[in-house]
């Protein structure tokens, strides 16, 4: 299968070395007793590897002729029900049980396949472009912090696993690439009541990160200059943005919410 297999909408770039194939198994530690998803099964490289450690594998592609390659090659594992190959867009289609997530995502979808993956509390183990992981992993005052950062934080823990040169895919991409592990946090300190308005405001106050807390609280229409004068003794709202984690922003949100109401 050549170059004609690339889908160039979808941003198609194929992992095809079976020594990093193989390292992603190692730090993903595939046991015999485990259900795998994987996320864009591509030319079979990685579904291959996993068919031959997981219980089973179930496989979401969305690009028509890699699912027909994928029916052909694997199709003995997919009568035997060891292989459960799904079409579809990934953010869309039911995704059943499974124990982990080992995947080379599309590098496009890299954030809202993450955090639609985050609603089933499960391990991820995943390929994605390398600056895109290290804004997930980056902390408090360092230069790539952002709001994607500090919601990650939120619900995940996790580390770059390792990273992989460009020149292992086919066709090379402009860019370097990183194996992630991706943990749920048990616990949340972010209300449930509170996160779709909460991840707003961070998304909001983050459009200017090095602005002080003081000016980006009021650029987000929260409150009022009266209203976050009321809780100017109980935090330093003179430091910039992106000097803060997100658990001191979340206490300052907690408070001008309590005086609203």
């Amino acid at each position: 299968m050549g170059k004609a297999m690339r889908n160039k909408k979808l941003g198609q770039n194929f992992l095809l070395d079976k020594n990093i194939l193989n390292k992603e198994l190692k730090n993903a530690n595939v046991l015999d007793s485990e259900i795998v998803l994987e996320i864009g099964g591509g030319k079979g490289v990685l579904t291959e590897v996993l068919l031959k450690k997981a219980k089973k594998v179930i496989c979401i592609e969305i690009d028509k002729k890699l699912v027909l390659h994928l029916k052909e090659m694997f199709e003995n594992e997919i009568k035997l029900g060891k292989l459960e190959l799904i079409e579809g867009d990934c953010l869309k289609v039911k995704i059943p049980y499974f124990d982990k997530c080992v995947a080379n995502i599309p590098y496009s979808l890299s954030s809202p396949l993450i955090f639609h993956l985050l609603k089933f509390k499960k391990p991820l183990y995943l390929m994605m472009q390398k600056e895109f992981a290290e804004r997930l992993f980056t902390g408090k005052g360092e230069r790539s912090y952002s709001a994607l950062s500090a919601v990650c934080s939120i619900y995940f823990e996790g580390k770059i696993c390792f990273i992989v040169s460009k020149h292992v895919f086919r066709p090379k991409p402009k860019v370097d690439s990183a194996f992630v592990y991706l943990c749920p946090k048990e616990k949340i300190i972010v209300k449930k009541e509170d996160e779709k308005e909460f991840i707003d405001f961070l998304h909001k106050i983050f459009c200017h990160k090095k602005q002080n807390l003081k000016k980006n609280i009021l650029a987000t229409g929260i409150c009022s200059k009266e209203e976050i004068e009321k809780i100017q003794d109980d935090f330093d709202l003179s430091k910039k943005v992106y000097h803060c984690d997100v658990e001191e922003i979340y206490e300052i949100y907690k408070k001008i919410k309590k005086n609203k109401n």
